[in-house]
């Protein structure tokens, strides 16, 4: 094992203890590790001081919250789900899965306050994605490629963040507010651009394979549920409220979508389906999950 190997990102960080500093070693709190204990040893009580630490709770509970419920959570429910990170009814501190089961069950997660002005958070990339083509259903088929250049072009790349602080900071300001606004910090017009030309695309045509790629099938959706409801504006309305608003979409946006679909002759169900579907996804409401 040599101190000095080449670079490896992919491979597993090792200790050399030739190189280790056998000093005592002042940690938070007042913590202090003894001298001459092994790398393993002060990399585990290191990382259990770091653990146990009052601010671990809150500082991890926040950045979930942001990431499966809102941006701007309020101080009070930060508060309720570090109270379940230190303890989870059994004495056990850390158990994650009691913590997003408290986050996603949390009132104001549920509850009426999610019909606040600062509440929700804009759907980042890959989820607005993946949640676009989960909602169509039908025999939609991916080779990933298309999928993986989009999410490039939006800058989200999966797996090669700029950084290990993800893609984007978790107190990226909300301009001209005082909220915060994480993945409005990789949105920009040209992104903002991308995402409506990327439902576009998919909803008007469908994406060849690409020859240089083995195995390659390129992208396609199948419509077909969605043109066999678009006869009939309410049905196909109601079709896209359910299944991407969780029908909490608002009457001013069911009544334009309904209205461009009249105006759309009612034979011409390609044009009425796809139509409706871009005009609700590339809209605010979609956009920012709530």
């Amino acid at each position: 094992m040599s101190f000095y190997a080449p670079i490896n990102y992919d491979g597993q960080m090792t200790a050399v203890a030739a190189h280790h500093d056998q000093g005592s070693k002042l940690l938070l709190s007042g913590t202090t590790l003894p001298a001459g204990q092994d790398a393993a040893t002060d990399l585990n009580q290191a990382l259990d001081n770091i653990f146990n630490h009052p601010n671990v709770g809150p500082f991890i509970g926040r950045q979930l919250i942001q990431q499966l419920v809102t941006s701007n959570p309020s101080p009070a429910y930060v508060s309720r789900i570090s109270a379940v990170f230190a303890d989870n009814g059994q004495g056990v501190r850390g158990d994650l899965k009691a913590v997003v089961r408290a986050i996603l069950l949390d009132p104001e997660a549920r509850g009426d306050v999610n019909t606040d002005s600062s509440y929700g958070k804009l759907r980042e990339p890959i989820l607005l994605i993946t949640g676009f083509l989960r909602g169509i259903g039908g025999a939609t088929q991916s080779d990933g490629e298309y999928l993986r250049n989009v999410a490039s072009a939006l800058s989200e790349n999966v797996y090669q963040a700029g950084s290990v602080f993800n893609f984007y900071p978790p107190d990226y300001p909300l301009h001209g507010t005082s909220l915060s606004g994480p993945p409005f910090g990789i949105y920009d017009p040209a992104t903002a651009l991308t995402r409506a030309n990327f439902v576009l695309k998919l909803l008007t045509s469908n994406v060849a394979a690409d020859s240089t790629v083995n195995g390659a099938t390129g992208t396609s959706l199948d419509l077909g549920a969605w043109q066999a409801a678009a006869a009939d504006p309410s049905t196909l309305v109601t079709q896209i409220n359910q299944l991407y608003f969780h029908g909490a979409m608002s009457t001013s946006l069911q009544n334009a979508l309904a209205q461009t679909v009249n105006a759309i002759p009612a034979a011409d169900v390609v044009d009425r389906a796809g139509a409706a579907l871009y005009l609700a996804l590339a809209s605010p409401e979609y956009q920012v999950e709530r």
